[in-house]
């Protein structure tokens, strides 16, 4: 059984908790910011409630699992809702709302490639590409797949084109393949906005596009000081990453581990009041999911289990953070707040150490932490990235708006009455195609009328008697011959004439002017002994004279 299915079991399993603990989330979950890396907006709270009544009177109800998931998603724990699409795939395997929610759940675990194969299930179980495009995308981009990436996210923003998060991601992916300038381009209307996210990744974009002067002057008009050197050893290394890493560290704040000496070594902190300087703790890496339990003001609940930083005591240098035994505590969650700067904070490593820096301690979380065996550092630089990062601020010479903001009503507008030109522009062209179509045909018949009335002109209407057939003008010439010999009175004077008769040829005599004038040779020339009858050509029949020798 693979990793994947075993966390999946375990979360299905664990369905009753999950209940419990969502029935408090759902009363208490704050409207959270957005970032790049929200599957969707915190609006699930309201969502959530019924979804979970109606799980608790019987929980195969694939839709409550399934609409349960889909809060889970809009609160940012992935996790729980992962358990919840769970859950639904063994009630109805078939359900393209329930692959596309475990596709979003791997993605919020920072597991693209799954995503990525869920998102292609939940396809071809019917799920239109343009509702999962601006997810799939993110998993494209974290799979080393930009090309692919942008064309999910063009898909998407051409149903919603002011999705701020649709559109960070778009030019976070041109950044990662080179464009930075249209990425620059995309996300100008967000800056203007002071939108934090979107300063953010425009340092990040500079930074891997070898901006490095315009990100760091980004970082330090946004950031405290010592924030600014802290970051910028990562910003230095965002040229080398590989598409996947650049992805990973702007998306998720996971850095390569091992590649940068951080800046927040050598910054010492500010004189701790007497009543947090005792308590003072080095506090350990915090996931998505700790730093979404943390923002939540609610009731005191049970902290997880976790492997914390150890206490770095002011007069004693670091070397390397160390883990202590894993403990249970509890915690009561900060109130949302801006970020603070990190400079009264710092533990006071040596110089040339690399230590790092800590944080403000929860209020009534106190822990005495044993020495453990040596961490790694991959955790710690992940931390300093991710946060360090969520404290950009909007700088003031940027929030005085230089040029005329973009009018969308009014780009509207304008593509609105493009498309009636271009409508109105092949109306006519269609009806001007038509017109000249007509024109020809109407020439041409003209043309054919005029042909075949020369020709009724050249052939009119006659009358003639016909005294012999035969299938060769030449043999009825050679006829005619012999019957002027033997009827050399009656045919003398009268020419001999040939047209068509099936498939055969007439040989007439003529034309008499009226049907009297036929009528008395048809007489004479059957008294003579001869053979044929009267016979009256209409307008147009070809009848030519025979060449007689």
């Amino acid at each position: 059984m693979t990793r994947f299915s075993l966390k999946l079991l375990t979360l299905a399993a664990a369905l009753p908790g999950v209940l419990v603990a969502f029935s408090s989330l759902a009363q208490t979950q704050p409207a959270q910011s957005t970032s790049s890396l929200e599957i969707r907006q915190p609006e699930g709270a309201e969502e959530l409630s019924p979804h979970l009544a109606r799980l608790a009177s019987n929980p195969r109800d694939a839709e409550a699992l399934i609409g349960a998931g889909e809060a889970a998603l809009k609160l940012n724990d992935a996790r729980a809702a992962a358990g919840f699409f769970a859950r639904a795939q063994e009630v109805s395997p078939s359900s393209y709302r329930m692959k596309t929610g475990l596709a979003r759940s791997m993605l919020g675990m920072e597991n693209p490639a799954e995503a990525l194969r869920l998102f292609g299930e939940a396809v071809s179980l019917g799920a239109r590409e343009v509702d999962i495009a601006g997810d799939r995308g993110l998993a494209f981009d974290l799979t080393g797949n930009p090309a692919r990436a942008q064309q999910d996210y063009q898909l998407a923003l051409d149903r919603n084109e002011r999705d701020p998060i649709l559109i960070r991601r778009y030019a976070v992916s041109l950044g990662i393949s080179g464009k930075w300038q249209e990425a620059d381009k995309l996300l100008d209307p967000l800056l203007r906005k002071s939108d934090k996210a979107a300063w953010r990744d425009r340092a990040f974009i500079l930074a891997m596009n070898g901006q490095t002067k315009q990100a760091r002057d980004i970082t330090t008009v946004m950031m405290p000081k010592n924030m600014a050197a802290a970051i910028q050893p990562f910003m230095d290394r965002m040229p080398s990453l590989t598409p996947i890493q650049r992805a990973a560290a702007v998306h998720f704040g996971n850095f390569p581990a091992g590649t940068v000496r951080t800046a927040g070594a050598g910054i010492a902190p500010a004189p701790s009041t007497p009543s947090t300087a005792g308590n003072a703790t080095t506090q350990a890496p915090l996931s998505n999911r700790d730093r979404r339990v943390r923002a939540q003001p609610s009731r005191q609940v049970a902290a997880p289990v976790a492997t914390p930083q150890p206490v770095v005591p002011q007069s004693a240098p670091v070397t390397r953070p160390v883990a202590p035994p894993a403990r249970t505590a509890t915690t009561s969650p900060l109130p949302p707040s801006e970020p603070r700067p990190l400079t009264s904070r710092m533990a006071v490593p040596q110089p040339e150490r690399i230590g790092p820096p800590a944080q403000e301690p929860m209020p009534t979380r106190q822990v005495q932490p044993t020495p453990a065996p040596t961490a790694p550092a991959i955790s710690q630089e992940r931390r300093n990235l991710a946060q360090i990062m969520s404290s950009v601020a909007v700088p003031e010479t940027e929030r005085t708006q230089r040029v005329a903001p973009v009018d969308l009503a009014e780009i509207a507008r304008i593509q609105t009455e493009r498309r009636k030109a271009e409508q109105a522009a092949a109306i006519k062209a269609k009806a001007a195609a038509e017109a000249k179509a007509k024109a020809k045909v109407e020439a041409e018949a003209k043309a054919k009328a005029k042909a075949e009335a020369e020709e009724k002109a050249k052939n009119p209407a006659r009358i003639w008697v016909q005294i012999a057939t035969g299938r060769d003008v030449k043999a009825l010439a050679f006829d005619m011959g012999k019957l002027r010999k033997k009827y050399p009175d009656l045919l003398k004077g009268r020419d001999a004439w040939s047209s068509p008769w099936g498939a055969t040829r007439r040989m007439v005599v003529g034309p008499f002017a009226t049907t009297a004038a036929a009528k008395s040779f048809y007489s004479d020339w059957l008294k003579a002994g001869g053979d044929g009858f009267i016979w009256q050509s209409t307008d147009g029949l070809e009848v030519e004279k025979l060449a007689e020798k």
